[in-house]
Formats: structure tokens, sequence, C-alpha cells
């Protein structure tokens, strides 16, 4: 599993490495781990001054460009909020459709939103509660609006 922090490397060049990295493991063996971000001083010391909200959407992006980059089988173009593209494309794919699963995590209304609609796994975490924002407070809430908005953004069970 390797743990990606958007904005720090440009989609393509994430889509090709990851793909690459897929190849030279036999295939099947490497997922990414999105990290959308800490607190804002963390974010801030390296160099990330997106606001949180934002930062979400910046990842939904990147989800969303990786999995144009390895199915499409021509050029395309991309112009989205945070990044991009004319004629972007890819001849690295992974060695199978859907091999290299993207893992989430989040607790907050964008990132549930990002998740939920993008991630293969979402994954959940042991924080003391104090550390959750309120209305996630309780874990059990929390998967419950995880998994409803899953069920809504992606009805075919991805």
């Amino acid at each position: 599993m390797v743990a990606h922090r958007p904005g720090f490397v440009q989609p393509a060049l994430l889509a090709r490495k990851a793909a690459t990295l897929d190849h030279l493991t036999g295939g099947g063996r490497v997922a990414i781990h999105f990290i959308t971000g800490g607190d804002e001083a963390d974010q801030r010391r390296e160099g990330d001054f997106v606001p949180h909200d934002a930062r979400y959407r910046r990842t939904g992006e990147v989800m969303s460009i990786l999995r144009r980059m390895w199915s499409e089988d021509s050029a395309f173009d991309f112009e989205g909020e945070f990044f991009r593209y004319e004629a972007a494309f890819s001849s690295v794919k992974p060695t199978a459709p859907g091999a290299i699963p993207f893992f989430f995590a989040g607790a907050s209304p964008p990132a549930i939103e990002v998740g939920a609609g993008q991630a293969d796994v979402y994954a959940f975490w042991g924080e003391p509660a104090t550390l959750l924002p309120p209305a996630s407070r309780s874990s059990t809430r929390l998967l419950r609006r995880v998994v409803a908005r899953c069920v809504t953004a992606s009805p075919s069970g991805r």
C-alpha cells in the first residue's frame, strides 16, 4: 500500500508510477491510500495552503484523473478545479482494470462525499472520539453516515 498525499505529485505522473509498480510487483499487489491531510499546521509545514474542504475536492479530482488515465485508450482533455491536461494519456496501465484499489478515510462531510464516491475501501480508524467532528463522535453514527452515502454514490456496489 502506497500512501499518497494529493497536491505534491501531478496525477498524470502518479498514474504512470502506480501502474509501473503494479507491473513490477506482478499485478494486483499495489493499493493507494489517499491521505488528504492532517491538521492545518501540518499541511502548511509541507507547503500545502489549500483549505480543508478544497483539499477533499482535490483528492476526488486526483482519483478521477487516475481512473481515466488507466481506462482511456486515447488521449483526453481534462479541466478541473485543480488540474488541467491537454491530450492526457498513459500507455502504462495497471495489469488489469481495477487492479489498483483506492483506500480512503475521513470523517468530515467533504471527506465522506469524496470517499463514498471514489474509494474502493473506506478505512476507519481508532481515533479518540474527542478528535472527531462533533457529528461523528459516535463511531456507529459515522459508519451509518458513510454506508448511506456509499450506497447512494455507487449503486453498483463498487
